[in-house]
């Protein structure tokens, strides 16, 4: 049986990515799935919050590809944030 690791995630917010998405990184589903290394219906369950929680490392790919400086305003819950700059 292999064993897993449980690593830390982040509790992301759809709708912020989304309009991030389209507003300020001017991408579309599949432009971000492409600059991110996921599936475009991946992007598409996160930005309709099927799919809340994600790794760090593709936290940080998406706050690239968005353009989003500032961490928190991809978060769900960012007064629970730990500063990651």
């Amino acid at each position: 049986m292999k064993r897993t690791r449980l690593g830390p995630f982040v509790e992301i917010d759809g709708e912020a990515v989304r309009y991030h998405r389209i507003y300020t990184a001017g991408l579309t589903v599949a432009g971000l799935a492409a600059q991110c290394g996921v599936t475009p219906p991946y992007i598409s369950m996160i930005e309709h919050g099927r799919q809340r929680r994600i790794g760090p490392a593709l936290f940080k790919r998406l706050r690239t590809a968005l353009q989003a400086e500032d961490m928190n305003v991809l978060l769900a819950k960012p007064e629970l944030a730990v500063s990651h700059k």
